[in-house]
């Protein structure tokens, strides 16, 4: 590994996105990486924005800047614009086509971005961008606040630092009485960028319109 990676994730409230970041940390932590992270919010009671900053190597401080995220984790769509700009020019975007509409919205009178909005936003600073169908995974699994662990499924498929035994290890020892179906979203992410390699976010963007 290069002396530093920087994940930054990125949802809403009540996604795990918090928990989803320890997580990360504390498997590099077992595959014997130094780490530091940090967590920030907005107004998460209402589905406001939450972002994890992991950073793995020898790291003077837990904040990425923008423009150094060497790889994107995004929970829900709105966020994935919000913060792609923290995204290297050649780095990594994992993204979940979730969409969810805050209350906040409403109060500030503010409607939710256009899809094609996004989509241009997001192809614009990303290049490498897979696109993952996180919802409708959980809901087949059997568990819908799973989907923070296909993401994490996909980011060890696509990333050599994290071993599968040891990231698995780490789901089950946090989570042991959802241990099985923890363990599923897991690998049910990781298989499906093995199998379809994650859809094109044209592709994505353009189907979920449709049915909107």
């Amino acid at each position: 590994m290069k002396d530093i990676q920087n994940i930054l994730l990125a949802g809403v409230g009540g996604q795990g996105i918090v928990s989803l970041g320890h997580l990360i940390l504390q498997s590099a932590i077992n595959s014997g990486y130094k780490v530091k992270g940090a967590e920030t919010h907005g107004l998460s009671q209402r589905g406001g924005t939450v972002v994890f900053h992991a950073r793995i190597g020898d790291v003077m401080g837990p904040l990425i800047s923008k423009g150094e995220a060497d790889f994107l984790i995004s929970l829900e769509l709105a966020e994935t614009a919000r913060y792609i700009e923290y995204l290297k020019p050649n780095g990594t975007l994992i993204m979940s086509t979730r969409t969810i509409y805050p209350n906040i919205l409403q109060i500030i009178n503010k409607k939710y971005p256009k899809l094609e909005e996004i989509y241009d936003v997001v192809s614009k600073r990303a290049k490498t961008v897979y696109v993952i169908p996180t919802e409708s995974m959980a809901l087949e699994i059997g568990s819908a606040r799973a989907e923070n662990l296909i993401l994490l499924g996909a980011l060890i498929k696509l990333n050599p630092i994290f071993d599968y035994g040891i990231v698995e290890d780490a789901v089950a020892k946090r989570w042991p009485k959802a241990k099985e179906v923890n363990l599923k979203a897991l690998k049910a992410g990781y298989e499906y960028l093995e199998k379809s390699g994650g859809a094109t976010l044209s592709h994505v963007l353009d189907k979920k319109e449709k049915t909107m």
